[in-house]
């Protein structure tokens, strides 16, 4: 059975590979390939990653090397310029 650690082991490789992984691609996938008990419905109901991955993936991937693009809901690799909090515009 996997763990939120192996979920999050799969999405830092998964940015390090592809350079962007998108929410709603992480979440089907993780679904599909994890397990359901890995997502949730959030109040919009649009499906999300739970806490327990997310935290996870935040120890796996510092926000100096990985960032989270608000406006188009996905992760990827720091650029040059970006500042040092997790989240970026794109």
């Amino acid at each position: 059975m996997a763990s939120a650690k192996d979920v999050a082991e799969w999405m830092v490789a998964q940015v390090n590979t592809v350079a962007r992984l998108r929410q709603t691609t992480a979440v089907r996938t993780i679904r599909h390939q994890f397990g359901e008990e890995f997502s949730y419905r959030n109040e919009n109901r649009n499906w999300a990653i739970v806490p327990e991955v997310l935290a996870e993936f935040e120890k796996l991937a510092p926000a100096g090397v990985v960032k989270w693009a608000v406006g188009g809901r996905y992760w990827r690799l720091a650029r040059a310029g970006d500042p040092d909090s997790r989240a970026v515009r794109r």
